[in-house]
């Protein structure tokens, strides 16, 4: 049953990016870059993920797990909110904590044991992935256009928020929430995901405003009208009316 969410999920996910592309000019440069990474970084997801790969298994494909996505829509929604038109240097900052994250996870497969500093330092850099989620929840809730994040930012700070408690009980030696295992994350992670995919093909179908923003149309880019023109037209309407 799950694979076959997977693979549901999948489909829709590049149906979504045949939409996104052959709309793109309607739609701000930035703003469509960021969500289409954001897409594809989902379905990096949803075909490598350690825990439900689509056609490997028992492969540890660390690279393609959720903090990638999280990531970019972090950074596509800070942008859809600032409408800033191109990508700025300091903002790749937001991915050093993914490339933290990558080392930890190629450290603990070298090591082959569990370290617990290292341990310590991948609950700090997954809790600044919650951080992310945390702030889109935030300004989504005052900004109700934006609304339709919600419905994958609040369900994925739940099972992100649960997953990281189990981390920290792991560390303290306590018993985890059965509700919340790596399982279980993945699988409910994979449910929100189908559901998102269906939502927002729908709504680029039939209220694309709503998902992405439009850009702004020059309607005199074009046009043939210089100074010297301008002016003289200027002239003789002055004349007429005199």
């Amino acid at each position: 049953m799950l694979r076959t969410i997977q693979i549901v999920a999948l489909l829709q996910g590049i149906f979504l990016i045949f939409i996104l592309i052959k709309g793109k000019a309607r739609y701000r440069p930035m703003t469509f870059w960021l969500f289409l990474a954001t897409i594809i970084a989902v379905l990096l997801f949803l075909i490598g993920d350690d825990e439900n790969n689509l056609f490997l298994d028992d492969v540890d494909l660390f690279l393609l797990d959720s903090s990638l996505f999280v990531t970019f829509f972090f950074l596509f929604f800070r942008y859809l909110r600032s409408g800033k038109g191109s990508f700025q240097k300091m903002d790749y900052l937001f991915f050093l904590p993914n490339v933290v994250y990558l080392i930890v996870e190629i450290s603990e497969l070298i090591t082959e044991e569990e370290n617990w500093l290292l341990q310590v330092v991948e609950l700090a850099v997954e809790f600044t992935f919650l951080v992310y989620l945390l702030y889109i929840i935030y300004y989504s809730i005052q900004n109700k256009p934006r609304g339709w994040m919600l419905y994958f930012a609040i369900p994925m700070a739940t099972l992100l928020g649960l997953s990281y408690f189990n981390d920290i009980l792991g560390l303290l030696g306590a018993d985890e929430i059965v509700v919340s295992s790596s399982d279980d994350f993945s699988s409910y992670l994979l449910v929100v995901i189908a559901f998102l995919f269906y939502f927002i093909t729908f709504s680029l179908i039939n209220h694309p405003k709503n998902i992405l923003p439009n850009a702004k149309i020059n309607s005199y880019k074009r046009s043939n009208l210089n100074p010297e023109i301008i002016s003289h037209c200027k002239y003789a309407l002055i004349k007429i009316r005199a």
